[in-house]
């Protein structure tokens, strides 16, 4: 169940609540079932979707992006009580988000079935339980770590995600357990803690097996404590978060750093692209105001063929040797209109 408040242009308010789950459209169209009738508003601009898991909005790509809290969303946002969405000039204010007793407990099989496919550490009945024991744990083996290797002057002069540093840190947190300069709990894997203590330190994070997972195909953190992934068209919340903001700040500066690109205060957004194609988002404070925002859409490693295009049925093999000719003969190619995605979430 959702309950929304839609304020048009001219200052006229109506209240609307969602109370099964499915997709709904928001747009001027007259099949919308969020109808916003404003020129500023597409026919199909955004999209609604009210799951087990929880309520995502999706921009559809009208001429305007949307909007949550002030900041344009990359592809998809999760809905929480209290948010603002803007959608042209028209918002919507969400005033309430709930979902049934039964809904709450799918969910919450679901995220704890990923959660032990994703992470040895966590092993506890409660998934969240386990991350809040750790955490004053995990801060304080970051700061042994960073100083021992200083790695706060290393950062900008090392491939963070090279062979010998990740060595040097995995060899680095060893001797800090086994000199008990930390106190690791006996129910601790300590191999998968220190695995994912490297990936923290000078990986991606609790991120990295969702970079490595070809089934994930977006991967969205909105601050420290909140994961959401995408995998085969469904977005899930995964219990997997960051140590701290700061944590996370230093994976973001060490995606864009290689780029030649700079995120801080004077510079709060960053778009480019990882070394595999895949095209990432980031925004920090004070343009975001849940913490450092970080949001990955991942491409297939499958590189389809023109072959493969026509027996699939994308082109026709009349389409192919059109443009095979158009590229033989250096010829300028424009390409208009709605991408594949979009008009297969609308």
């Amino acid at each position: 169940m959702i309950e929304i408040r839609v304020t048009m242009p001219c200052g006229r308010q109506l209240t609307q609540i969602l109370r099964t789950r499915g997709v709904y459209i928001i747009g001027r169209s007259l099949a919308a079932d969020i109808r916003l009738r404003h020129e500023s508003v597409a026919k199909k601009h955004a999209c609604l979707r009210i799951e087990p898991d929880g309520v995502f909005l999706l921009d559809l790509g009208g001429a305007s992006p949307v909007r949550r809290n002030g900041v344009a969303i990359a592809n998809s946002a999760p809905v929480l009580r209290g948010d603002k969405f803007s959608i042209g000039e028209c918002e919507l204010a969400i005033l309430a988000v709930g979902v049934s007793q039964r809904e709450e407990a799918v969910a919450s099989e679901r995220t704890d079935t990923l959660d032990r496919a994703t992470s040895d550490t966590l092993r506890s009945e409660s998934p969240a339980a386990a991350v809040d024991e750790l955490q004053p744990l995990k801060i304080q083996v970051q700061e042994l770590v960073l100083r021992e290797l200083d790695l706060f002057r290393r950062t900008a002069l090392n491939d963070l995600n090279g062979v010998d540093l990740r060595r040097e840190t995995r060899a680095a947190l060893e001797t800090i357990i086994a000199t008990e300069q930390i106190e690791l709990p006996a129910h601790i894997d300590r191999d998968a803690f220190v695995r994912d203590m490297t990936a923290e330190i000078v990986g991606y994070g609790p991120i990295e097996p969702f970079l490595a997972d070809d089934t994930v195909s977006e991967i969205m953190v909105n601050g420290p404590e909140q994961i959401y992934i995408e995998r085969a068209g469904r977005l899930l919340r995964v219990p997997a978060r960051f140590t701290n903001a700061e944590s996370l700040m230093r994976v973001i500066e060490r995606i864009v750093t290689p780029l030649g690109r700079r995120i801080d205060e004077g510079s709060p957004m960053v778009d480019g692209r990882l070394p595999d194609g895949s095209r990432i988002n980031a925004i920090i404070p004070p343009l975001s105001l849940v913490g450092p925002i970080l949001t990955i859409r991942k491409f297939s490693r499958q590189r389809f063929s023109m072959q493969r295009l026509v027996d699939c049925g994308t082109l026709t093999a009349n389409m192919a040797a059109f443009l095979k000719l158009c590229v033989e003969q250096r010829k300028n190619i424009i390409v208009s209109g709605v991408p594949a995605r979009v008009r297969r979430r609308s």
